[in-house]
């Protein structure tokens, strides 16, 4: 069951099984060590690459590491990489990095292309936070075509070391799937750095506006699980929130700007079971709803300052539901509805996927795009 002190954040922190959320406490100089193995043309016991021969692992991995410490309201702080001959995840406090192939590498990361080991105490502070890459996957430091990459895989996986679960906005580093040959998941978003900033915040910094309110249904009930977001208009920004028990939200740390806020039943592309317990019990069959309804109302958010939204939704499931889509400049075929980055001022072919969409009545005129970015084929992380 999902037991939180308070309502969900607009970040969803991992919590252990008593609701206490994980933390670090060795945030202002966390050491990583990576075994000296960890080389272009690394291969698996089959014989197949793990690392192309062309890539560069090492500064891949520590530039992930210089991503989380360049967060300028944060105090996490991460250590020079070193290396180790140690090959063997074990809870003893020092945190490795792996490639190799092994049956405990195997166990671990199943079919995900990589998995963070966390182990904590019973007030959530994190102990031992390994982090496993998949010995049967391919990685580069080039975006080489089928291969992921090892810098943005990285990123994702020190979200979670630093206490980090999955979240609803596609376009986060903390999203649950990633695709092949794209860094896109290299940068932080909005939801990244808000978590950042408000677990270890800078003393005195000021960490951005608190968005709040409650989400219930038109006839009185609180809606859990609900995905409240923060579309920013004007820029790149979103950043979200998910409902408690209570159908309460809090989003913290949201950078000052004019918003679009909506709230949205986490039935694709981000689905309950990819927000760990954050998702447990989330109730999915309403309709999305825009503040202001029909014709959504801008708001304007203040650094330092607050504002309350309340919801009340209409109950049922939509017959209409886009589920992904995928964009390829035009004149390219579009091979994954799963997601694409797309560049500011270029042309694209866009396709959407999901129920419903096969209705005569729709045309491309019904369909509208807010600025943000979306991912190709995806896999687990």
């Amino acid at each position: 069951m999902f037991t939180t002190a308070g309502p969900a954040l607009g970040y969803i922190q991992a919590r252990n099984g008593s609701g206490a959320g994980l933390h670090r406490t060795d945030f202002a100089r966390i050491p990583y060590l990576v075994n000296d193995q960890t080389v272009a043309g690394l291969r698996n016991d089959q014989g197949d690459l793990i690392i192309t021969e062309d890539s560069s692992p090492v500064e891949a991995l520590q530039a992930a590491l210089d991503t989380w410490s360049s967060v300028p309201a944060s105090r996490v702080r991460f250590a020079p990489l070193e290396a180790t001959n140690l090959e063997r995840s074990s809870v003893e406090g020092t945190q490795l990095v792996l490639f190799g192939d092994s049956p405990q590498s195997r166990a671990v990361v199943g079919g995900a292309v990589a998995v963070t080991r966390l182990f904590w105490n019973g007030d959530g502070t994190l102990l031992d936070t390994d982090i496993l890459f998949s010995p049967s996957l391919p990685f580069s430091t080039n975006l080489s075509p089928g291969t992921f990459d090892i810098q943005a895989t990285m990123t994702h996986e020190l979200g979670h070391a630093l206490g980090l679960d999955h979240s609803g906005i596609a376009s986060a580093t903390m999203f649950a799937l990633a695709a092949r040959a794209s860094n896109a998941l290299a940068s932080l978003t909005a939801d990244d750095r808000a978590f950042v900033a408000s677990t270890y915040p800078v003393s005195g910094g000021g960490n951005g506006a608190t968005l709040s309110g409650t989400v219930t249904t038109k006839t009185g009930r609180a809606v859990r699980g609900a995905h409240v977001v923060a579309q920013g208009l004007g820029n790149k920004t979103a950043i979200a929130g998910v409902t408690d028990s209570f159908g309460e939200y809090v989003i913290e740390g949201v950078p000052g700007g004019t918003y679009v806020l909506f709230v949205e039943p986490l039935d694709g592309p981000t689905t309950p079971s990819q927000l760990g317990l954050a998702g447990a019990g989330a109730y999915t069959s309403f309709q999305t709803t825009f503040h202001g309804g029909t014709n959504p109302t801008a708001l304007i958010v203040f650094t330092g300052g607050s504002q309350v939204t309340d919801f009340a939704v209409e109950d049922g499931a939509t017959e209409i539901n886009i589920e992904g889509a995928g964009a390829v400049p035009v004149g390219e075929d579009v091979r994954s509805r799963v997601g694409a980055q797309i560049e500011t001022s270029g042309e694209y072919t866009v396709e959407v996927h999901g129920a419903g969409l096969d209705d005569p009545a729709l045309s491309q005129s019904s369909l509208s795009f807010s600025r943000k970015r979306l991912y190709g084929r995806p896999r687990k992380l």
